[in-house]
């Protein structure tokens, strides 16, 4: 793994504006373990190529492993609305990461359309114990 991040570094070397390197560089550190270099290299990624979902998608994924769960969400928020179809795998995420706290998911969440907020409803109507409310989504139409 150490050669490839020194194979990777050299090609970023040579192509620093190629947010493909950066996102492979990511990959390698998050799977050794190095999660803050990790992050510096999704982060740089995601500077190069701002509109793409899964730089956003990587940055989150980061942040949350690290425990920086609102960062971590906002991000990967962004990278849903690009691809909605990650929707209910944040969701499943934030539901984990929050240990069930309705109020909590529905804050990290912040369902931006109709769609998503019957679809957050659907899924805390599955998950949640009896005594949380999850018609509060609907209430005010912000979750």
């Amino acid at each position: 793994m150490t050669q490839a991040i020194e194979d990777l570094r050299q090609a970023i070397s040579l192509r620093s504006g190629d947010y493909g390197l950066w996102t492979q560089l990511g990959q390698v550190l998050e799977n050794k373990g190095d999660s803050i270099s990790a992050l510096a290299a999704f982060t740089e990624a995601q500077r190069l190529a701002p509109s793409y979902g899964s730089t956003c998608w990587n940055v989150g994924m980061s942040l949350v492993n690290q425990a920086r769960l609102e960062e971590g969400f906002r991000q990967l928020r962004d990278a849903t609305l690009r691809k909605p179809d990650q929707f209910p795998q944040v969701m499943e995420l934030a539901w984990a990461k929050y240990n069930g706290n309705v109020l909590a998911v529905q804050r990290a969440l912040e369902p931006g359309n109709n769609e998503e907020r019957i679809e957050l409803v659907g899924f805390l109507i599955k998950n949640a114990q009896p005594d949380e409310s999850p018609e509060s989504c609907l209430a005010d139409g912000k979750a």
